[in-house]
């Protein structure tokens, strides 16, 4: 798999490609209420001399000897009345009596006033930082500003603003003052609030239409309102960054069920709460709290991005840490959508293709990290999920070249990628090894046997080719498709992908594609 600007492949069964500075999505931040403490009690001579007489009338009701404790307190108490007479004018007599504070003491029991938070300056020409950046953002993304999103307010972002003032009946004088700011903000919200009310509707025909179980559409609902809700909070260019990801959610919303539901509208909310806390999408991939990874595409924000997240299941895994797979791999079951005895995980964008899509290279990552985390857990009923994600794959996303077996990279294109069917092999054996499926081992044989007679149409002689028919590959992927034949080579012990994978390292060496 790759895209514009930035490759997608695995380097070896932790799926390396993985960013290693993923971290989880931010969340709402928690609110402590201050700790309340208990009132002091004032106390006075009246009142100790009752406690004490209640105390001593019960030790006399519960002795034998009533009689002489009750002249034994009696004596105690006068005592006691006495001390209290004589100590009582050098502690500055009655505790109940007002006391005077001084100067001092009221100075730090006073709260100072709390005072509103200042209002951000207006932005205007020559001013230089990330608040500009975001000023440009939503300029862009109205059509306005078409220069690049460098934070410097110069001639362009002035004429831009001048621009957005006048379509708006602001005073045109080129600052971005609080009046503009707020229109801005409420101009790229519009499509946004559009988009939330056409998913609403979406989610209410699900119900209707029995496809959405009544707790998956309280969950969704709640992610939606929370997601509305926070773009108030948000500066214009933010809730423009979001606001693709809230059109790619209506987008699906003839479609909704429970798992399509749960994933696009977990999806949309980890963008938001990122976006809110983070003026930047320099980082590739996200996570929210149950671990699931989201991937940064231009125009679409951080969509759902299966192979990423079964990436990581598998590596968590393999790491064994046990209470992070038993969180993730239920939460990756819940989005896999029923088909037939089968769980297909979907993406949501169009990626060159339709709006919504399914890979077999995916299913097969899905079968192996399934498959593991059952392994790890002790957990059947993962076990059985994983062979529901192997069957995914028999719903289209097969190619059959020459008669044979090839794993589909992405279902809506007859492609053969190598790197996709090589690595499939990789995880289909892991998990044919762990499950004992006598099913996948015979498609694995076919697969196996199809990948070995095709294998002499991807080599050049000098290179690789990063698809059949197709260009030589990258340096990225030549390197890892020798990777992928050298863990073939280990898993099978057959000496025919130890010698592909000889020569092809051999290639690394002899000046690229271009020495043939």
């Amino acid at each position: 798999m790759a895209q514009s600007g930035d490759v997608l492949s695995f380097a070896d069964d932790d799926f390396s490609w993985v960013d290693p500075a993923l971290e989880t999505a931010p969340t709402m931040p928690v609110t402590v209420p201050a700790r309340v403490r208990p009132r002091r009690q004032n106390r006075t001579l009246k009142s100790d001399l009752e406690r004490l007489r209640a105390w001593l009338a019960a030790r006399a009701l519960a002795s034998p000897y009533r009689n002489r404790v009750l002249l034994a307190g009696s004596f105690l108490l006068a005592l006691l009345v006495l001390a209290l007479v004589l100590v009582r004018p050098l502690v500055g007599g009655d505790s109940t009596a007002p006391q005077r504070s001084t100067t001092k003491e009221k100075k730090l029991t006073e709260v100072p006033a709390v005072k509103p938070p200042p209002k951000p300056r207006a932005l205007e020409p020559g001013d230089r930082s990330p608040a500009v950046a975001d000023l440009q953002t939503a300029l862009g993304a109205l059509g306005f500003y078409s220069a690049g999103i460098d934070g410097d307010y110069g001639d362009s972002t002035s004429a831009a603003v001048l621009a957005f003032q006048s379509a708006h009946g602001l005073a045109a004088d080129g600052v971005a003052g609080p009046a503009t700011m707020e229109a801005l903000a409420e101009a790229v919200s519009a499509g946004t609030r559009t988009d939330a009310t056409t998913a609403q509707q979406g989610l209410e025909t699900a119900s209707g239409a029995g496809r959405i179980p009544s707790a998956t559409l309280t969950r969704a609902k709640k992610l939606l309102d929370d997601s509305v809700s926070r773009l108030g909070t948000m500066p214009p260019g933010r809730i423009a960054a979001v606001g693709p990801v809230f059109h790619d959610v209506a987008a699906q919303a003839a479609d909704y069920d429970g798992p399509r539901a749960l994933a696009l509208f977990s999806m949309l909310k980890a963008n938001v709460d990122f976006r809110a806390t983070h003026a930047s999408s320099a980082r590739k991939d996200i996570r929210d709290g149950d671990g699931i990874v989201y991937r940064s595409f231009e125009n679409h924000g951080y969509q759902f991005h299966p192979i990423a997240a079964f990436a990581h299941l598998n590596s968590l895994a393999r790491r064994g840490k046990r209470e992070a797979v038993a969180r993730l791999a239920p939460a990756l079951v819940e989005r896999g959508v029923h088909s037939r005895g089968a769980l297909v995980w979907e993406y949501y964008f169009p990626f060159g293709g339709p709006s919504r899509w399914s890979s077999g290279f995916a299913q097969a990552i899905a079968a192996q990290a399934l498959a593991r985390s059952g392994k790890l857990l002790g957990d059947d009923d993962l076990l059985a999920q994983a062979h529901a994600a192997f069957e995914g794959i028999g719903h289209g996303l097969y190619l059959e070249p020459g008669g044979g077996l090839w794993i589909r990279e992405y279902g809506f294109s007859d492609m053969a990628v190598l790197n996709a069917d090589l690595q499939s092999l990789v995880s289909l054996s892991e998990y044919v090894r762990i499950s004992g499926d006598s099913q996948a081992k015979t498609t694995l044989a076919r697969l196996d046997s199809t990948a070995r007679s095709l294998l002499p149409q991807f080599d050049t002689g000098c290179w690789s080719l990063y698809a059949l028919g197709g260009s030589p590959a990258s340096l990225h992927y030549h390197t890892y498709h020798v990777d992928l034949l050298h863990q073939l080579a280990a898993e099978t012990g057959d000496p025919f992908w130890k010698q592909t994978e000889d020569r092809w390292r051999g290639y690394l060496s002899s000046g690229g594609p271009t020495a043939c």
